[in-house]
């Protein structure tokens, strides 16, 4: 499954294939699988199949996610899939992180975000 996963990733990036219907598919493994491989790619590859194409309901579907006691490579993954939407300037989720901690999430945030905990992401602003 993780290796179906990763190759649907892969042509999701290719912008004239559009999967954008198999993403409640995706998104209801990441909540469900009990394999993690399997729950971070899916993860992974609706944060592609979405890219570009995020609309305010997946953005909240995100912040649910984020909003949950998820373990540490998944977060990191929701961070990821974060600075993906954000970069399309649709993303306001970086301001939800407001009065806690940032995650500990390696360089997807801070290569993409340039917020700090307290202010919206300015994330592919110049």
């Amino acid at each position: 499954m993780e290796n179906a996963l990763h190759e649907l990733q892969c042509e999701a990036y290719d912008r004239d294939n559009n999967f954008t219907g198999i993403h409640k598919f995706l998104l209801k493994l990441v909540e469900t699988s009990r394999e993690d491989g399997v729950r971070r790619a899916a993860l992974s590859a609706w944060g592609t199949v979405l890219d570009n194409r995020a609309k305010p309901e997946h953005i909240k579907a995100l912040e649910t996610l984020a909003g949950r006691d998820l373990p540490s490579y998944l977060m990191e993954e929701v961070v990821s899939v974060a600075a993906k939407f954000a970069e399309e300037g649709r993303c306001r989720w970086c301001s939800s992180w407001r009065g806690t901690r940032r995650p500990r999430c390696g360089r997807a945030w801070r290569r993409r975000c340039t917020s700090t905990p307290t202010t919206t992401c300015r994330a592919g602003a110049s």
